[in-house]
């Protein structure tokens, strides 16, 4: 079946937690490749079976599809299976709907799909189509589309788990898609992520040699007080081409010059740091 026709298959049973990003309405039952929403506003599938769900076009940093190659082969490879494992067990041991929120290349979901036993409903989101596109490669069953964090092209209540892994937080939109009882799990970097390259990267007088995550975390528990916070620390064993993909694909590169990052391109880690938080909380 082609991507776009098992697209099509899917809205037909699921477009209900969907609602028209322009005027909120919700949408009619679909027709063929298209969503229309009360108020008559129209969204077509894509060839890949996505939809744009976007009120304007945005740029970014990440619109490089070396990158999203890079990051698919190095994730493939298990730089975050830790991660994603962690994630799971703390889900739910039943059938859910799980939103991930800047699902990027969709290695996250295709984890999920593969480690739960249940019969789950996925719906991963980015602002990147190139991320996207390679995300309908997977042969898992799940929906991809271009949103916006702040104008969620969801229904209240639609998702039981909300996955954010190194993507910025809008906590009022996510509030508002989760159900009540609902699971929001956020990932974020720890003090030594990454560390080897960071050092690497920049000297000890920049800004960019050391990172904290105090900011992030103390926001996420004014917002819900009993949440957990869970570390995780492990090491990633590198090759010559995967020390080569992590370079490509972190954004750490993005503030050093194009010298040094020819240096470094020139170097080679043998194993590098991933420490993370992951935060959990249930909206009440």
């Amino acid at each position: 079946m082609k991507k776009i026709n098992k697209a099509a298959a899917w809205l037909q049973t699921n477009y209900l937690l969907f609602r028209c990003p322009y005027c909120g309405t919700a949408f009619n039952q679909p027709k063929g490749n298209s969503l229309v929403c009360q108020q008559q506003h129209c969204f077509d599938l894509s060839k890949k079976g996505t939809l744009y769900l976007l009120k304007h076009g945005y740029q970014t940093n990440y619109d490089n599809h070396d990158l999203w190659q890079a990051r698919r082969q190095i994730l493939q490879a298990g730089l975050f299976r830790p991660i994603f494992a962690k994630l799971v067990d703390l889900m739910p041991t039943k059938p859910v709907k799980i939103l991930d929120a800047g699902c990027g290349e969709g290695s996250a979901l295709a984890y999920f799909a593969a480690a739960r036993k249940y019969d789950d409903t996925l719906v991963g989101f980015d602002l990147t189509k190139v991320a996207l596109n390679l995300a309908t490669q997977f042969d898992f069953s799940a929906f991809f589309c271009e949103a916006d964090l702040a104008n969620l092209p969801f229904q209240a209540g639609s998702f039981d788990v909300l996955c954010d892994i190194f993507t910025p937080s809008a906590y009022q939109e996510f509030e508002r898609v989760l159900a009540p009882g609902g699971l929001l799990l956020k990932v974020i970097p720890n003090q030594l992520y990454l560390t080897e390259l960071r050092h690497m990267f920049y000297s000890k007088d920049s800004q960019n040699y050391s990172y904290s995550n105090q900011k992030v975390k103390q926001l996420f528990f004014e917002h819900y007080p009993n949440a957990q916070a869970i570390p995780l620390t492990y090491k990633f064993q590198l090759n010559q081409a995967s020390f080569q993909q992590l370079l490509k694909m972190t954004p750490l590169q993005w503030g050093v010059t194009k010298e040094r990052l020819a240096e470094v391109q020139r170097l080679f880690l043998q194993e590098i740091t991933v420490d993370v938080v992951v935060l959990a909380a249930k909206i009440e």
